[in-house]
């Protein structure tokens, strides 16, 4: 007994030798890496600037995985910080391309954004780690689950999670029509066409309902329900990021996928009963992870009108993290023309949205007699807004944004801009803080464990998209509304023995501990063919709601492309050039023609029922013409034609 005792005690010491060894090395070459870095930006070296950027990133790595349990939350922030700011720079070096030869940005603004980039990494795992030893989290035992004893009520806490079930079913159905709308308009227009003038038809109440869906999942999820039922809903909650994927938005689904995921191991590092992260999980993760990736990039060829030809999945997926990189891109385009964004009194980015909404807002048109902010691009938006993606999509774009193009945002961009590197720092800091801090306050009151959770559907993607966007809806009216109702319904079901009943009979709740009436008129639900009626009924409901918005079976159109070209798809430079487009069936048709060269696309010849475009050959490489054709229908297809320009031989 006493050797088993001393041993267990010799491998605890030894697990926090081995510890604190990791901690001095990761500060000796955190440090090393500091004084190299600062010789580096100042000499601007542009390699080892990137260098520079990864190895801190890759430190906060080790940093996440030291405690991997409460730094969860940190760990996935530098995943999608490497995705859309990291990788594709790397890439780049690696390759030698120059990308201020290529974009015409300027080299000055790309070593500012690595340097931004640089020091919000830094600042981020200083707040964390600083938070990380003020919360002292294995001494006050993150681990456990302790609800305030008023919470912790287990009819109260039963009928919350029955009630915002309920609402979240509900609510999906009215999240789906919206869905569904997106998904009819895109088939009938172009994609450019949704994006620069898509408006929803559809009654005000169903876009309000349907916001409400993630909201009471979110409650569902913080009464801690069952593995099983939790995955029925959570299967759902990522259905609903199809109509976003079909339409062009590929971030939807991989942020719902990221939360499902973070969700499954809070439960499991949180010492539930059940084991939430097993190896079917863990299969998933591993198998998945690489086949998704590879899917992300064949769709964005296959929505273009390409076809994959070459099925290589390494390829693939660098070819995701090529073009999920852009927004590397945009951080270094924004630094070049922050003089040329539009100056008002009150711009600010980095709480932009929090602004617009109560200055636009329906409190700010009555109050200061403002107008609401439309939802496409617009010159409003591009000029008026405290949006960063509009008014650096306006400036750098033009005609190209009101068309329906635009870049995204980032926070390290906006924090730049409205606070310099001093905002970058503080910003940073604060964020890597409360990452550990969310972690570590999960699982004490249901209302902050609802308020964190919503938190976490948007705030991974923040790398690219504005900064305080993962917590505007805490001042929007519908996640208010439906807290109240679902803490409502729960007060009154758990008050009200008859509702209690129903809920076992339906086995919604279990039935320790709790008085049943015995009344007549509800043994009706212990019925199987009832309950199978009431769920057929559901179902159909939902069918028929699609099916309002359904119109009617869409066809695909057929045609081709010939080009006025003696080589088959190649000509020399200067040399003009037709391309004619002929459809296999009869009908009248719309044509317009786009370019691409280098990663760049552009209209060249808006919608109109000219069959051809004719253009002069300039710009040596690669060119990709793209003809979106629709019909008097609303049927749609996109044609694709690729053109190699060569250098004219010297005689």
């Amino acid at each position: 007994m006493y050797s088993q005792i001393l041993h267990r005690v010799e491998g605890k010491t030894s697990m926090k030798i081995e510890k604190h060894s990791i901690y001095r090395i990761r500060y000796i070459l955190l440090g090393i890496l500091l004084i190299v870095s600062l010789v580096w930006f100042y000499k601007k070296n542009y390699s080892m600037n990137i260098l520079s950027m990864t190895s801190i990133w890759l430190l906060n790595f080790v940093f996440a995985f030291e405690n991997f349990k409460e730094r969860m939350l940190f760990f996935w922030m530098q995943i999608t910080i490497g995705v859309f700011l990291i990788v594709r720079p790397v890439i780049e070096a690696v390759t030698g391309q120059k990308w201020w030869n290529v974009e015409g940005i300027g080299k000055e603004n790309f070593y500012v954004a690595v340097l931004i980039i640089f020091l919000s990494l830094l600042f981020m795992q200083l707040g964390a780690e600083g938070t990380s030893h003020i919360l002292n989290i294995n001494r006050f035992e993150a681990n456990k689950v302790v609800l305030s004893k008023k919470e912790d009520s287990t009819m109260f806490r039963n009928c919350l999670q029955i009630v915002s079930m309920v609402v979240f079913y509900l609510t999906a159905v009215f999240f789906f029509i919206e869905g569904i709308e997106k998904i009819l308009y895109v088939y009938t227009h172009s994609y450019l066409e949704y994006y620069s003038s898509f408006s929803s038809k559809l009654p005000w109440f169903i876009s309000t309902i349907g916001a409400m869906m993630k909201y009471s999942m979110c409650i569902f999820l913080a009464t801690r329900p069952r593995k099983r039922r939790t995955f029925f809903v959570l299967a759902l909650f990522e259905l609903s990021a199809l109509p976003d994927l079909i339409v062009g938005v590929r971030g939807t689904i991989m942020l719902n996928s990221i939360f499902i995921l973070v969700y499954y191991l809070i439960r499991d590092f949180k010492g539930d009963k059940e084991k939430w992260f097993g190896r079917f999980e863990k299969g998933i993760v591993i198998i998945g992870t690489p086949i998704a990736l590879a899917f992300m990039t064949a769709y964005s060829f296959i929505r273009s009108g390409l076809r994959v030809l070459n099925f290589n999945i390494f390829k693939m997926i660098e070819d995701f993290f090529i073009g999920q990189g852009v927004t590397f891109e945009v951080v270094a385009r924004g630094i070049s023309v922050i003089d040329k964004l539009p100056k008002r009194n009150g711009r600010n980015y980095t709480f932009g949205q929090f602004i617009d909404y109560i200055v636009h807002g329906r409190i700010g048109q009555a109050l200061f007699g403002t107008s609401a902010l439309p939802v496409e691009n617009s010159v409003i938006n591009g000029t008026q807004s405290n949006s960063l993606s509009h008014n650096l999509s306006y400036v750098t774009k033009g005609k190209e944004y009101l068309e329906g193009q635009g870049w995204g945002s980032s926070y390290v961009l906006e924090n730049y801009i409205d606070f310099g590197y001093v905002g970058v720092m503080v910003i940073s800091l604060l964020l890597g803080a409360l990452l550990i801090w969310m972690l570590y306050y999960i699982g004490k009151h249901l209302l902050s464990d609802t308020i964190i959770f919503i938190s976490l559907l948007t705030i991974f993607y923040i790398p690219r998209a504005e900064s305080t966007s993962w917590i505007m809806f805490s001042i929007t009216l519908q996640f208010w509304v439906c807290v109240g109702c679902c803490w409502l319904g729960a007060l009154i079901s758990a008050k009200i023995p008859i509702l209690q009943t129903i809920y076992i009979k339906m086995k919604l709740m279990p039935i320790e501990g709790i008085k049943v009436s015995n009344k007549k008129e509800i043994r009706f639900l212990q019925n199987k063919k009832v309950r199978g009626g009431i769920a057929i009924g559901c179902i159909l409901a939902l069918l028929g709601s699609f099916s309002y918005l359904y119109i009617k079976e869409k066809t695909q159109l057929h045609g081709s492309i010939e080009a006025s070209i003696q080589t088959q798809g190649a000509e020399y430079e200067n040399r003009r050039v037709t391309l004619s487009v002929t459809m296999e069936e009869k009908g009248n048709y719309q044509y317009q023609f786009s370019e691409s060269f280098k990663g760049i696309e552009k209209i060249v010849q808006k919608y109109g029922e000219d069959n051809e475009y004719s253009f002069v050959t300039e710009n040596l490489g690669e060119h990709t013409f793209y003809v979106d054709v629709k019909d008097e229908h609303g049927n749609s297809t996109t044609l694709v034609y690729h053109l190699e320009v060569k250098k004219r031989p010297v005689n």
